[in-house]
């Protein structure tokens, strides 16, 4: 056992040598079912020292300690998952110690990118032959080569060779965290670790390598960011002072890592929003955030969130310092905000001296940013159209890079100066009109102002629908930052149209919402009190040319045609029913006859080429008939201003009644039968007339028309079902 433990360990060394990771992952595995406590020192010594060891010969599929590192990190936790042990060697738990592993495979891949950057732009080939064609001699030739390699090299790389040293300074920084407490400055060759602090101003240099390779970047700030929330929470040897202040300083490292990623990608937005590049501009939002550094329940712990300007507030606690506090409180529901407060309120030793000093700034300069860049995209808005189109996909876009970055408080953020802006263009919109009509519903006006009426009708409603569906979108957003609810706005909208007679635009209205045509009718008939020529053209618009169409919609939603009519609808109807008993009786008052093509009710589009007949009628007449049918039955007021009423109009005029439920149809059907009686007793009255003129004068009309009316009389009583009806007419 012992001689198979030496070949498995020189092995190891041999595979470690060569850094064949695969080969030494499966002597690894052998080892340890012989002799697990050495295979675990084995990949504990590997990640230890960041898989830093003399004399090895990188492979293609190992070219680094930091892969390396990693790999051994992964194979120590999957083969040590039911141990305890796996993490021994160090004072932190497994998932910090994966996170600080593959912190260095991150710096490490960055290092390899700029390296090559700087490979790429630096074309040794073609100054060789430069100077190879020369005159000089071949020592002063490999002189001038070299000195001019250097000068070019600085010239071309002059921001890429201090960016790989930062770099290196901050890998530098991961081996040290990485390392257990007893050699924390102890470096892979035995030797100590020469690590300085790394300043702010000499993360500026990354400013270029981070717009470059800006995915690797945000995945290094993620591991950051779980790297500080998994030492916060974690409580162990770690309150040693002389370890928590080495900590402390590695954060404020990380920390200035996160802020200079963020600063740069601000000032990328920013010179994209000054050359008016916007397209350029929104793929950035992805990386911005602004939770980096803060902890999530903590600051949500706050219960008295304030209220107010976000730059005012973040300004006036940067001037008047941390002892400021806002006095003004009161309910919102941005998380951001809460978060400013915690980190005014929670002690120093809580945020450990990393994010005091530019947080604030940092959220600041987020704000004002995505403030710029709404403002910008916000003043392409135009009338439902292409630019409508182009500006919906732009903050599509934007929203959509906001979910991407992983934060909610950034989706929240542009939320709210969204709807500030919209809030601001509301009231500067109330008052410059006194109209009070939503802006989108003005917008929709002009729209269809300016829709071209030669356009083909499958374009024309195409687009149409595509402006409404615009036009809802925009209703529901001005309806949710005014407190209001969008069917109360379109309602409001209409109703204020019908009252100043303005019936098309109230139709145009509601084509958002075709279901409240009914009630906006009905609801319009009181506004109009005393204008029928009015109140005809509201319920030409806005029902009878459009209510067959709404039933035929909705028919399928209801199982049968008594169901189908709603009690605003019967409503309507029977307004109608009103309109056309009014103008039966001005146009007999008047001296004209009446045709049912006069029927509001009957007519539906056709009524509109009427309209110059229906304006010759007495409007007092029809106003009075109005006034009379509101408390009163139609039978009993047609009878009553027109005695003399013929039967076959007075029959026509009582079937155009609306019927909405079997009730109706009984009161119908009886008032029927009332007519008939009264025509009955019409008919005897006549038919006795006739025959007393008989016995004076024996003329055949005389005894042919004594006939005719009994003949009425007979058809009228053959009508009568009901017995007692019969019965009076008889003894009558």
């Amino acid at each position: 056992m012992d001689k198979e433990i030496e070949i498995l360990t020189r092995l190891v060394a041999n595979h470690l040598h060569l850094a064949q990771f695969e080969p030494l992952r499966a002597v690894i595995l052998a080892l340890r079912s012989r002799n697990p406590d050495l295979a675990l020192a084995v990949l504990q010594t590997i990640v230890a020292r960041s898989g830093r060891f003399q004399n090895i010969l990188w492979s293609d599929s190992c070219p680094s300690p930091p892969l390396l590192t990693y790999m051994s990190t992964l194979e120590l936790l999957q083969q040590f998952d039911d141990n305890s042990n796996a993490s021994s060697a160090w004072s932190f738990d497994p998932e910090t110690l994966r996170l600080r592993a593959e912190f260095l495979l991150l710096v490490q891949h960055l290092i390899d990118r700029v390296s090559e950057s700087m490979r790429n732009n630096f074309d040794i080939q073609s100054l060789e032959k430069e100077v190879l064609n020369g005159s000089e001699g071949y020592d002063e030739r490999a002189e001038v080569l070299e000195r001019e390699k250097c000068e070019e090299l600085r010239d071309v790389n002059g921001g890429f060779d201090e960016c790989v040293r930062v770099l290196d300074r901050v890998l530098e920084l991961g081996v040290k965290r990485l390392k257990p407490d007893a050699d924390v400055d102890v470096d892979g060759n035995g030797n100590d670790i020469d690590m300085s602090s790394v300043e702010e101003s000499e993360l500026v240099c990354l400013k270029r390598v981070i717009l470059d390779y800006a995915d690797v970047f945000d995945a290094l700030c993620w591991n950051i960011q779980r790297q500080v929330r998994g030492w916060e929470g974690f409580d162990s040897g770690l309150a040693e002072t002389a370890r928590s202040e080495e900590e402390g300083e590695a954060l404020r490292v990380l920390g200035l890592i996160q802020r200079s990623v963020q600063l740069a990608h601000l000032d990328a937005i920013k010179e994209c929003l000054k050359e008016g590049n916007v397209d350029g501009a929104v793929p950035r939002i992805r990386f911005l955030h602004t939770d980096y550094g803060v902890e999530e329940d903590e600051y949500r712990a706050v219960s008295s969130p304030v209220k107010g300007d976000l730059s005012v507030f973040i300004s006036s606690w940067l001037i008047m310092g941390e002892g400021w506090r806002w006095n003004h409180r009161g309910p919102t529901g941005v998380s951001f905000l809460w978060k400013i407060i915690w980190m005014a309120n929670i002690p120093e030793k809580r945020k450990w001296g990393i994010y005091r000093s530019f947080a604030l700034p940092l959220l600041y300069g987020i704000c004002m940013v995505l403030q710029d860049l709404i403002r910008s995209v916000s003043s392409r808005k135009g009338i439902f159209g292409d630019s409508w189109q182009a500006m919906r996909e732009k903050f599509l876009g934007i929203y959509g890079e906001a979910l991407s970055s992983n934060c909610r408080d950034l989706v929240q953020m542009i939320q709210v100066i969204q709807d500030e802006f919209l809030s601001e263009e509301i009231e500067t919109y109330k008052a410059l009109d006194d109209s009070q009509i939503p802006p989108p519903l003005e917008c929709f006006q002009r729209y269809l102002a300016e829709l071209k009426s030669d356009t083909n009708i499958h374009e024309k409603t195409s687009s149409l629908n595509v402006a409404v569906s615009s036009c809802m979108r925009d209703m529901y957003h001005y309806a949710r930052v005014s407190n209001l609810h969008v069917l109360e706005c379109v309602m409001d909208s209409a109703l204020s149209a019908v009252k100043r007679e303005q019936l098309q635009e109230a139709s145009n209205v509601l084509m958002l919402f075709p279901r409240l045509q009914p009630l906006v009718a009905s609801m319009g008939w009181d506004l109009l009190s005393g204008k029928t020529t009015a109140r005809r053209s509201l319920m030409q618009q806005l029902w009878t040319s459009k209510s067959q169409v709404l039933r035929l919609e909705e028919s399928s939603l209801y199982g049968n045609q008594s169901d189908e009519i709603s009690c605003v609808e019967h409503l309507c109807d029977n307004l109608c029913y009103q309109l056309d008993v009014a103008s039966f009786v001005a146009c007999v008052n008047s001296g004209r006859s009446w045709n049912s093509k006069f029927s509001l009710l009957l007519s539906g589009k056709e009524q509109i080429a009427l309209a110059e007949e229906v304006a010759q009628s007495d409007f007092f007449v029809e106003n009075f008939v109005l006034e009379r049918l509101s408390v009163q039955s139609p039978l009993r007021v047609l009878f009553d201003v027109v005695p003399g009423i013929k039967f076959q109009e007075a029959i026509e005029l009582i079937s155009m009644q609306p019927i909405a439920s079997p009730t109706d149809a009984w009161k119908r059907k009886q008032d029927v039968e009332l007519m008939h009686m009264r025509y009955a007793l019409e008919s005897v009255v006549l038919a006795l007339a006739a025959m007393e003129r008989c016995t004076g004068d024996e003329r055949e009309s005389h005894h042919q028309l004594a006939l005719c009316h009994l003949k009425d009389l007979q058809n009228h009583l053959e009508a009568i079902n009901n017995i007692a009806r019969k019965h009076f007419v008889g003894f009558a």
